[in-house]
């Protein structure tokens, strides 16, 4: 997992010393964080003090690394983080500075599924880095890896690495404070006002239309928004009324309303005769409708209809 994220060059020795884990919340009665380290790249540090990163005598493209599993033992959560100590160095043969040169990665590797960088940049700049919360009993493991840019060369000895001998030394503090995420209270809720107002509708219906040839009257009902539409129509001459057959293509829907008014063969015979003979006849549209709040309007819309000029 780590070669695809760094490259440690030769020609390198780094000390980076992981201090002990130090509790800055002094009145708390918790014993803060403790600190476990594993790979090859961490030794014994010199007497009883803490274990120390060692990078040495590697070949171009070579990798070293070393993790520290951090854990809370409890008894409350905690919140925790890290920063660098003193750095200390030694020129290399030519002059090479590792404080400047070499690249630094702290990677999260809690989730080896995804992990995640902490710190990514040169060795002087890491800063403090803030980790988040810890729960009672729960761990966390960061992997340190140390990185040198290959091609190098001294200025004035090309032939010489400037880099050869060169050692640096950083020492790390985890610190951690008692406490707990905080979590937003939840915004009241505001009561919706109830919607009183009943829909608007409007008709429209085309000035032009084959009546006799298709044996409908079509139009559209709009509501002012999303509305349920009741229709009835009727047709009347100079010597009767008749209730018109409609439907509708369309409910429910704000945009608009599709409906059909069919005659029947009586009705259509009758229509035909008063174009014919110059009568017009009238067409009434009753609608009800309905909002999603139950509120209801009644509406009507007359069409008269007349033989084509």
């Amino acid at each position: 997992m780590l070669r695809t994220l760094v490259a440690v060059v030769a020609c390198l020795t780094v000390l980076a010393i992981v201090q002990r884990v130090e509790d800055n919340d002094s009145a708390a009665a918790t014993p803060g964080l403790t600190a476990t380290f594993t790979g090859k790249a961490f030794g014994a540090g010199a007497g009883s003090g803490p274990p120390v990163m060692t990078v040495r005598g590697l070949r171009q493209g070579g990798v070293t690394s070393g993790t520290v599993t951090v854990g809370n033992p409890g008894p409350g959560t905690r919140y925790f983080w890290l920063s660098p100590g003193r750095i200390s160095e030694r020129l290399g043969a030519g002059g090479g500075r590792l404080t400047t040169a070499v690249a630094l990665t702290v990677i999260d590797v809690s989730d080896i599924s995804s992990p995640s960088v902490i710190y990514r940049g040169p060795l002087r700049h890491v800063g403090a880095r803030p980790l988040g919360f810890l729960d009672p009993g729960a761990r966390r493991s960061f992997s340190f890896v140390a990185e040198l840019p290959s091609g190098g060369r001294s200025p004035a000895v090309p032939s010489v690495d400037p880099y050869r001998g060169a050692a640096a030394r950083i020492g790390w503090t985890w610190h951690s404070i008692a406490g707990r995420p905080d979590v937003p209270a939840p915004e009241p809720a505001t009561p919706k006002k109830r919607d009183s107002r009943p829909p608007a509708l409007t008709f429209s219906v085309p000035r032009r239309q084959q009546l006799l040839e298709r044996r409908a009257l079509a139009l559209t009902v709009r509501c002012s928004e999303d509305c349920t539409a009741r229709p009835r129509a009727t047709m009347s001459t100079a010597a009767r009324t008749w209730p018109l057959a409609i439907a509708s293509a369309e409910r429910g829907v704000a945009a608009g309303h599709s409906l059909t008014a069919r005659f029947s063969g009586v009705q259509t015979t009758a229509l035909r005769r008063a174009m014919l003979g110059g009568r017009t006849t009238q067409v009434r549209v009753a609608v009800e409708a309905y909002d999603r709040s139950g509120n209801r309007r009644r509406d009507s819309h007359v069409i008269t209809l007349r033989p084509r000029r």
